[in-house]
């Protein structure tokens, strides 16, 4: 028996080749006419509207947040003074501290009933709790920023009097320190 030939697989069809159209120059006329027409075309589109006017009646005025505080409202020091007194009072520094199961008795909410009677099963310890911590360069800007007021990392503008302007190296020069023997 001779071997059987593989099946031959049927070749694509044969497109025809795309014919493009030759493109003639235009005549002034015809170019002018064309843009005419579009220019024609997208006025009538346009929508005419006049000058622009506020109708007061369709104005929606939003209220102020309740919160909303003037900052340069300067409060004295006894009004301060009274008004940690009247928070003390309503709610004490104390209070403010506590978790809820320390300050209820039962839980408030349905949330709270989960974890409500819970509690760690191991005592922090201070091998394995990493606090934040200032090192030596925040200490230092820290220090700066309270006693100059301003941040000892920017940019400092050169100081130059107005007597200097003119006078080269030698004006602004600073003293020298004298050289080691």
């Amino acid at each position: 028996m001779a071997p059987k030939e593989p099946p031959k697989t049927p070749s694509p069809p044969k497109t025809p080749t795309k014919q493009y159209r030759k493109v003639t120059p235009m005549d002034p006329t015809s170019a002018n006419k064309i843009w005419a027409d579009v220019c024609n075309k997208t006025e009538r589109m346009d929508r005419k509207t006049g000058p622009f006017q506020l109708d007061v009646r369709k104005l929606i005025i939003l209220a102020e947040k309740p919160n909303y505080v003037t900052p340069d409202v300067k409060v004295t020091i006894k009004e301060f003074e009274e008004a940690i007194k009247l928070m003390e009072k309503v709610d004490p520094i104390k209070e403010r501290q506590k978790v809820p199961p320390e300050k209820y008795n039962l839980p408030l909410t349905v949330a709270q009933d989960y974890g409500w009677y819970s509690k760690p099963l191991i005592k922090k310890h201070p091998l394995f709790t990493y606090p934040k911590n200032m090192c030596e360069i925040t200490e230092y800007a820290d220090a700066y920023y309270r006693s100059q007021g301003r941040n000892p990392f920017q940019r400092k503008e050169p100081i130059v009097e107005e007597g200097d302007k003119g006078k080269g190296k030698e004006g602004n020069a600073k003293p020298q320190t004298p050289a080691k023997k």
